[in-house]
């Protein structure tokens, strides 16, 4: 006698739940177990829905559900048990409205709390203070306003940013956290923002540093509400923290470059090797401060500093070193391959770098000096005396359409740069 193979009446899904009544074909079509229906779907969890909702038009029919709740009355009907543990059902009644006592209403609220589980299970755990989800023991309630301490944990231990950019984003919001003087997001007001706002504008920072520091402070409070923490608290005090804008006086688009009284004024005010040499070679090849604590002496030969912009996707940055500053750096100690150390002889940090040019800036009585005016100052001086757009981008470390083969064997190229450079500031 033929026979044939036993068909089972159960289809287990990829993460080992047991959907009873309904197969898989090895065509890979669905069939439905005790019918001869059969459907074709190739995500299975869009077929574990059509299939609950065909049964689910069959068994509950004229009950006056929506498609949308009948899709997931079967899944709530049948296994309520292990959707949520018992013992959280009374913390749920109270996080969601249950309206009325029927039994349709009672059907009803199941399928809404099987849904929202399903899609927004951070969201019921905050909402109910369940502490567990059966099927999701991670989830834990947070009910209580967070201490501002607390949030700077949630940052430090989720932030997928760089190790400095979390820092940056820590200092603003301890700035405006001392100045406004909340103890929790909940005190975030409209008067307060408006004041710490005028505080840091009087400051005499930028515009665009202003924009670095409320923009800051803004990304900490979105980045709690992505993990569905203190959600409600963060949307409501958002729109005020919206009013935090720069006043526009000083952009990315408007050069500030230092004027030659006061880089000769900061010169005569360095009194070590190793001032004099940053100062000259952030000049002279119109680095940032970040910059030149990374500069080593392999990229140092022949007269000329070789190196890339790393966040520039690599692309090449070439100066033709003056001897000023080839003698500044000659004068300096070779025991690592770093040029700039600290003074305990490990590498020189941008936090110890801003310090010595503070340093520097007070001596030389001129404090309203920034880092960022010597490398304005660099390129201005480049473009003001017609040195071709291409060339002093290379010094500047933007891309410049020639290609990086061709600049690094003949450096020299961007003489004319470098020379414009000296001329305004030594000529």
């Amino acid at each position: 006698m033929k026979t044939g193979r036993k068909q089972k009446a159960w289809n287990t899904t990829f993460d080992g739940s047991t959907i009873d009544g309904l197969t898989r074909r090895p065509d890979g079509r669905w069939r439905i177990i005790g019918t001869q229906k059969t459907y074709t779907e190739h995500d299975e969890r869009k077929a574990i829905q059509r299939f609950y909702k065909l049964q689910g038009i069959k068994k509950f029919e004229g009950t006056g559900l929506d498609e949308d709740e009948i899709k997931w009355l079967e899944l709530a009907d049948r296994n309520s048990q292990s959707l949520v543990d018992q013992n959280a059902v009374t913390a749920i009644s109270r996080g969601f409205a249950l309206v009325g006592d029927s039994e349709d209403a009672w059907r009803k609220f199941w399928a809404f709390v099987a849904h929202e589980i399903r899609t927004r299970s951070k969201h019921v755990a905050e909402q109910t203070g369940i502490e567990e989800i059966a099927y999701l023991s991670s989830l834990k309630p947070t009910l209580k306003p967070l201490a501002i301490k607390e949030i700077e944990k949630v940052w430090d231990a989720t932030a997928t940013c760089g190790r400095q950019e979390k820092k940056l984003v820590v200092v603003a919001w301890n700035d405006f956290v001392k100045k406004t003087g909340i103890v929790s997001i909940e005190g975030i007001t409209a008067e307060k923002c408006i004041a710490y706002q005028s505080a840091v504008r009087e400051s005499g920072v930028g515009g665009k540093m202003q924009s670095h520091k409320f923009g800051r402070v803004r990304r900490i409070l979105r980045h709690l509400a992505k993990q569905a923490i203190a959600v409600d608290s963060v949307l409501k005090v958002m729109p005020y923290l919206q009013l935090l804008a720069p006043n526009g006086e000083t952009t990315s688009l408007e050069p500030n470059p230092i004027s030659r009284e006061e880089f000769h004024k900061m010169l005569a005010a360095s009194k070590y090797p190793a001032d004099r040499a940053m100062l000259l070679l952030m000049l002279n090849a119109a680095l940032y401060l970040q910059e030149v604590v990374r500069v080593k002496w392999s990229k140092i030969k022949n007269g000329c500093f070789v190196s890339h912009r790393a966040k520039k996707g690599k692309v090449v940055r070439v100066a033709v070193l003056w001897k000023e500053t080839i003698d500044a750096l000659a004068e300096m100690p070779k025991r690592t391959d770093e040029v700039f150390l600290s003074e305990v002889g490990t590498v020189l940090k941008s936090s110890g770098a801003e310090k010595r040019f503070r340093r520097l800036r007070t001596d030389a009585e001129i404090p309203e000096v920034t880092t960022s005016m010597l490398r304005d100052g660099a390129i201005t001086a480049a473009g003001n005396a017609g040195v071709k757009v291409e060339i002093y981008r290379v010094l500047s470390g933007h891309r410049s359409g020639i290609d990086d083969h061709y600049i690094k064997r003949n450096p020299q190229a961007v003489k004319p740069a470098t020379d414009a450079v000296y001329a305004h500031y030594f000529g």
